[in-house]
């Protein structure tokens, strides 16, 4: 068994007794805190009884949530919030060249602020830390590479506090040990390598994300739809009185709904076709039974695939929505719906699992005339998911598409052979956008390990 020698003074500086802080320490001992190179201050939540500004306006308040994992910030889909907010919290303010570290939930992401347009003002959340290096002679993409080095990300994962949201302190930031930082040009070199490789990852992603693109235009070319919204002369356009009974009065909810209605092939609605929310009992299967769990958050929108299983016992099933093996989850509530929230649920321990109350399941009636592939396909066209929005009902901020829209959706059936092989083609353009993606991160993580190298020595 392998012992691990710690001093008391150590505990007491840590404050922290587990195992696992004290292991894996290889080459610290020679490091310096992150302190000594950079200011690190915190952000800050949106006090009680405020909330966004509803018109806009130049200041804005930026959420982890609101960074990709290139970086890229579109300052155009920030929250706004008033001037006078603003100046209530002026000193969490965040500018270009600031490294920005998340602190809650997903810990140790790190990003360099780039492009705030020169008219914007802009508030961190309290869930990031902002990092701003103490000289000229520290370059903050040089302390972003650093943060991201293994052997500084494995001292956050031991500094970490486990609570309900995972969280980690300012002032434990500031003691994470990073090697003596050398010369103007020596941070120059590394940061050279990194932002090369990061461009090539890019460059990747961009054709993954152009071959994922050109799905839509596909899935519309094969069935021959024309892709034509319902519109008329002028401002005028004609519906059928029984699509208004029972339905919708608004002009947008008529004027803006998208068709998916083939020239070629039978057209149908799509209740006729699949059960929407068939009932599903786990009757017969005992409390300790375990089974699949799928949140929201488990389902990627970019690739529509379950990104992770989690398990949950039958016994605390309750009051989740049910499903089984095939069966099509489909984000009903803003804004997960528009986003792409939908994936067949496959790989389901024990075939069956319960999520989010939030999907809708999609069953075929009949699996020899119509492939849940297909249907799922059709479900994530851009156009529909556009087109549902109109259909919204509920608050502001919980709204969600009706049943009643979804089952009135219009679907082409064309033979079950043609159905497979648009399924085939999509999926192959899928498979090759994600082996670009992976060939991308590649890149990135070995500019990474052979910066971690020089760096070391």
């Amino acid at each position: 068994m392998k012992k691990v020698n710690v001093h008391i003074s150590d505990i007491i500086n840590s404050q922290r007794i587990d195992v696992a802080y004290f292991t894996d320490k290889t080459g610290e001992a020679n490091f310096v805190p992150l302190s000594r190179y950079v200011e690190i201050k915190g952000g800050k939540r949106i006090p009680k009884g405020k909330s966004f500004s509803s018109e806009k306006t130049n200041y804005l308040y930026l959420r982890l949530s609101e960074i990709d994992n290139s970086g890229i910030i579109n300052y155009d889909t920030l929250k706004c919030i008033s001037e006078d907010l603003f100046n209530t919290l002026q000193r969490y303010e965040v500018k270009n060249g600031q490294v920005v570290f998340s602190i809650a939930g997903t810990i140790g992401r790190v990003f360099v602020i780039k492009g705030i347009p020169s008219n914007k003002r802009i508030v961190l959340t309290e869930n990031c830390a902002k990092i701003q290096p103490k000289t000229e002679q520290v370059l903050s993409d040089f302390i972003s590479i650093l943060l991201n080095c293994s052997f500084v990300q494995k001292q956050v994962e031991r500094n970490k506090i486990q609570t309900t949201i995972p969280k980690i302190g300012l002032d434990r930031i500031a003691k994470l040990k990073i090697p003596e930082i050398h010369s103007l040009d020596f941070q120059k070199k590394i940061i050279t390598i990194y932002q090369n490789a990061q461009k090539e990852r890019l460059n990747r992603i961009n054709e993954a994300k152009s071959l994922l693109n050109s799905i839509d235009d596909y899935i519309l070319d094969a069935l021959q739809v024309n892709g034509v919204k319902n519109s008329g002369k002028g401002n005028s356009f004609r519906v059928s009185i029984s699509d208004v009974i029972g339905s919708r009065l608004d002009v947008s909810y008529y004027k803006d709904k998208f068709e998916m209605a083939s020239s070629k092939y039978d057209n149908t609605k799509l209740y006729n076709i699949v059960d929407i929310d068939p009932k599903i009992s786990f009757i017969g299967g005992n409390a300790d039974d375990v089974i699949s769990f799928i949140p929201m958050e488990c389902i990627d929108e970019i690739s529509g695939e379950i990104i992770n299983r989690r398990e949950i016992t039958i016994g605390k099933s309750k009051g989740y929505t049910k499903f089984e093996e095939n069966d099509l989850l489909w984000a009903k509530i803003t804004p997960c719906m528009q986003n792409g929230k939908s994936a067949i649920a496959r790989g389901l321990k024990n075939g069956v699992g319960c999520g989010s109350t939030e999907f809708y399941v999609i069953r075929p009636k009949d699996g020899n005339k119509v492939l849940i592939d297909y249907v799922y396909l059709i479900l994530r066209h851009h156009d529909i998911l556009f087109a549902a929005q109109t259909s919204f009902g509920g608050s502001a901020g919980q709204q969600r598409v009706p049943k009643q829209y979804l089952k009135s959706i219009i679907i082409p059936i064309p033979d079950i052979s043609v159905q497979k092989e648009i399924v085939d083609t999509v999926y192959s353009i899928k498979a090759k956008a994600k082996q670009l993606q992976a060939n991308g991160n590649l890149l990135l993580e070995e500019a990474k390990l052979k910066i971690e190298n020089i760096i070391l020595g």
